[in-house]
């Protein structure tokens, strides 16, 4: 009977200790590192822009500039207080003595070599259409196609690539004259390499880092340096991409506004793809309003236009808003005490999230996207396959971190339609539930939470700076709306901040 004991008791031990060694090699994430690719060639990218420019002078615009939403940039320029030279240089330069000095925060990947011509060209013409983003420089998640900028996904092989056409978002942004002023680095394809891999790492760029904590918090991701330029003050604007949480992840974790828009709102075309059946492309900004002004730019449905100067502050009198029961005590009660005061009612609400797989969503779809995308865009690997292959002959350049999730992805055989499906009727059913049930408007949960639902179902979902926790990490208000209310959605978020405090900067000089 003691043997048996004894044998028993080593046979769990061993079963333990593989186990724990699997999670350590395969799951575990690796820690925070400093590790800064482009550096160099950014700097001097910036550099060749910035001759010429009066910097002493740029930089005693920064009262006029830092933090200032797009509205307030425009009226600064049409009093003749800035011009859209003197906000561009002013975000390069930026640049290099935060994102691009030693130990910087790494969130750009590429700049645009013609950002200062242009923003001199538009200084040369006056805003005779009002375009809202008219001169001002934004910035795009890396897995975003540009003709003058490389696009590479955060990989190796693509590091140097040139797509023959934009993204249709690019177009959308080109044609309202903003300026793309750089490509931002990101989770290497969307976050799907390896459990190992840090959020905001990426073989091209190597690591984002977050200004609220360097090597001590994660960025998240994988828009991680689209939410990491924004907070830091490098462009007005940026443009995310989401399967599940990688807009509002790292916009929470950041400190700044989020929006995953509904499945389709916005065109995926060239896009580097996940999931086609999730991805969505989103803005990252400082302020709700902000936020709204990108969108109306962004949205495939011209009919679907928010007027921005005339939001209502009222949005919340007598919505019906569900409470995620994840929220803690104090925060719960706050936030209801705050919303009846606005004039809402609210409802505790349990999200039910069980039987959602999105993993084996993007399994069953991005061999096969990667490969339809790689054909239309002519990329240097036709396949998957050839993709691993080039990374397996020079792993720690290549795939510092592992390939395992890529891998497997390659494994399958042929995709289910089917499942995917029925995973997503099953997520719009649960979310049409509440709706029905209460007549809700939305859900108010806590960061990233509740996001597992919205991304499968292609619903919208909007993050704002609400505070920070007891280690100083931001923490925000995260609103899941209900498919194509977008607009419903944006205007609640908009009556919400401006009764919330405004957002904790960053300690961008540490």
């Amino acid at each position: 009977m003691k043997k048996i004991f004894i044998f028993t008791t080593l046979i769990v031990i061993i079963i333990l200790s593989i186990l724990i060694t699997v999670y350590f090699f395969f799951f575990k994430q690796a820690p925070l590192k400093y590790a800064q690719y482009n550096t160099e060639k950014i700097n001097n990218d910036v550099n060749k822009q910035l001759k010429g420019i009066d910097l002493k002078s740029v930089r005693s615009k920064k009262h006029l500039i830092f933090e200032k939403s797009i509205q307030e940039l425009q009226k600064a320029v049409e009093q003749g207080q800035l011009t859209y030279t003197e906000i561009t240089a002013f975000y390069l330069d930026r640049i290099q003595y935060i994102d691009q000095r030693e130990k910087g925060l790494n969130s750009i990947l590429e700049i645009n070599p013609n950002a200062i011509k242009l923003a001199k060209e538009y200084d040369k013409r006056p805003n005779e259409e009002h375009k809202p983003l008219y001169g001002l420089p934004v910035t795009l998640k890396d897995n975003i196609n540009t003709i003058d900028m490389p696009t590479s996904a955060g990989t190796h092989i693509l590091r140097n690539f040139y797509p023959n056409r934009d993204a249709k978002v690019t177009s959308q942004l080109k044609n309202s004259d903003a300026i793309i002023l750089a490509k931002t680095n990101l989770s290497e394809l969307a976050n799907f390499m390896s459990f190992k891999m840090p959020d905001g790492y990426s073989s091209k760029g190597g690591q984002t880092q977050n200004p609220y904590g360097k090597l001590k918090i994660s960025p998240l991701g994988s828009s991680s340096g689209s939410a990491v330029s924004i907070t830091s003050n490098i462009g007005v604007a940026s443009v995310g991409s989401e399967t599940t949480g990688s807009i509002i992840s790292p916009s929470y974790a950041q400190s700044v506004v989020g929006f995953k828009p509904t499945h389709e709102r916005v065109s995926n075309q060239g896009v580097f793809p996940l999931s086609p059946s999730l991805d969505t492309i989103g803005p990252i900004t400082r302020n709700v309003m902000d936020t709204i002004v990108m969108y109306n730019l962004m949205n495939i449905d011209s009919g679907k236009k928010i007027k921005v100067n005339e939001l209502p502050l009222n949005a919340l009198q007598s919505a019906k808003v569900g409470i995620s029961k994840k929220l803690d005590d104090d925060s719960a009660k706050n936030i209801k005490i705050l919303l009846h005061k606005l004039g809402a009612r609210t409802y505790d609400v349990e999200v039910n999230q069980e039987n959602i797989n999105n993993a084996e969503i993007i399994n069953n779809e991005f061999k096969f996207a990667v490969n339809r995308f790689s054909e239309e865009n002519r990329l240097p690997f036709k396949t998957l396959s050839q993709l691993i292959d080039y990374n397996q002959r020079d792993k720690n350049k290549r795939m510092k971190y592992g390939q395992y999730l890529i891998e497997m992805a390659n494994k399958t055989k042929s995709g289910d339609n089917k499942f995917v499906e029925s995973q997503i009727k099953l997520a719009q059913n649960r979310l049409k539930e509440y709706q029905r049930m209460d007549n809700l408007d939305f859900i108010i949960s806590y960061n990233a939470d509740e996001i597992l639902l919205p991304s499968v179902a292609g619903a919208p979902v909007i993050t704002i700076p609400y505070n920070r926790d007891d280690n100083e990490e931001p923490q925000s208000l995260t609103l899941i709306g209900f498919k194509n209310e977008d607009n419903n959605l944006l205007k609640a978020a908009y009556a919400l901040e401006q009764n919330l405090p405004k957002r904790k900067l960053p300690n961008l000089e540490k």
